[in-house]
């Protein structure tokens, strides 16, 4: 991820650099792959006092997709206007990337559902008032502070579902 910041802020400066010659998807891309990394600062700042759970969050990867569909796609018209008969190559290698990192994705996806039954779990006891210090955890790094927010959300979903009844 680091690498991939460093070669998208090259890039950039490079594009600033020669204005003249940079083409108005380039400019899309790079305003894009922008707007998703302060957005993930943004968000990074936000949750901070959460804990570093909320970073794993999946919500939190469309942007993550943003950033490295316009990282990728900036590199490759990067690569084409340095040595366009690379571009092929990069193209394959680029494909060849993709295609490996699918044998991986049941794993993933296997990981991602448990975390989500697990949160779900928690959220069921912690709502019910019959929940451990673990479940609460889960949710919160500071369990002990959970009070108010359960309460606050009983109120909002107490008066949703009165709002569906009526």
């Amino acid at each position: 991820m680091a690498a991939s910041l460093l070669c998208f802020t090259l890039l950039t400066v490079r594009a600033l650099r020669n204005r003249k010659e940079v083409s108005g998807s380039e400019w899309f891309l790079i305003a894009e792959g922008g707007l998703a990394i302060l957005s993930a600062c943004v968000t990074a700042a936000g949750r901070l006092q959460s804990g570093v759970g909320q970073a794993h969050a999946a919500r939190y990867q469309t942007v993550a997709l943003l950033y490295w569909s316009s990282f990728f796609a900036l590199a490759l018209v990067s690569i084409w206007r340095w040595r366009p008969s690379v571009l092929k190559s990069a193209q394959l290698v680029l494909l060849a990337i993709l295609l490996l990192s699918i044998d991986g994705f049941p794993g993933v996806w296997r990981m991602r559902v448990a975390e989500a039954d697990s949160l779900r779990a928690a959220c069921t006891a912690v709502m019910s008032e019959h929940y451990t210090k673990e479940q609460a955890s889960k949710l919160f790094p500071a369990p002990e502070q959970l009070g108010q927010a359960i309460n606050f959300l009983r109120e909002r979903w107490g008066a949703a579902h009165k709002r569906k009844r009526e």
